[in-house]
């Protein structure tokens, strides 16, 4: 068991368990931010070429 200032104990155990879902929480986010980054940066590939063929076809590029 673990000691707090306020004389608690805590299993160690619990300890565990918190660390090992906080690290798959923050690997998961990761994961997760990635493929949200991946689907922005797709999008605005695809928004930057419409806008220039818009600009393109009304003469304005």
């Amino acid at each position: 068991m673990v000691k707090l200032n306020n004389n608690k104990n805590i299993p160690i155990r619990n300890i565990g368990n918190f660390t090992k879902n906080a690290v798959e929480n923050f690997e998961q986010n990761i994961v997760d931010q990635t493929d949200y980054l991946e689907k922005v940066d797709n999008n605005l590939k695809v928004n930057k070429n419409t806008g220039i063929q818009h600009m393109k076809q009304n003469k304005l590029f």
